[in-house]
């Protein structure tokens, strides 16, 4: 790992808090309007919302997660807390999916001339001292 720096990512799922109360009181005032644009929009969050409340978890139960990437040697990159198995699928098919698509979408990626692995000619011409420290 470059500089010693582990990065973990935790992915709760829907958590008990009083985020959904809070949501609640202020969707409330655009779902009873029916002249509101975003009418539908929160419809559709409040009904996800509802199914999502259905297996929430305990903070503490976050927190042993959290606590767990914090203790382990070497850490790893993701921790799922309180996710479903059909969450659990869709997030490690896309840790299989994204790295071909971000190469690709990379690829592209402009080179300044003179950075190694640039193409010659490609991008604007960078002084010698900023590449390679000037060697």
């Amino acid at each position: 790992m470059p500089f010693g720096v582990f990065v973990s990512l935790v992915e709760p799922g829907a958590i008990e808090t009083n985020f959904d109360q809070t949501s609640e009181q202020h969707s409330g005032v655009i779902l009873t309007n029916t002249a509101s644009p975003y009418r539908a929009l929160y419809a559709t969050a409040e009904r996800v919302s509802a199914s999502m409340r259905k297996k929430r978890i305990s903070p503490d139960t976050v927190a042993r997660v959290v606590q767990r990437a914090i203790e382990d040697r070497p850490p790893k990159p993701r921790y799922l807390a309180g996710l479903g198995l059909s969450s659990v699928l869709v997030l490690r098919a896309r840790d299989y999916l994204w790295p071909p698509v971000s190469k690709r979408l990379f690829a592209y990626a402009p080179y300044a001339q003179g950075e190694p692995g640039a193409p010659p000619g490609s991008g604007p011409e960078v002084p010698p001292h900023a590449v390679n420290g000037g060697r």
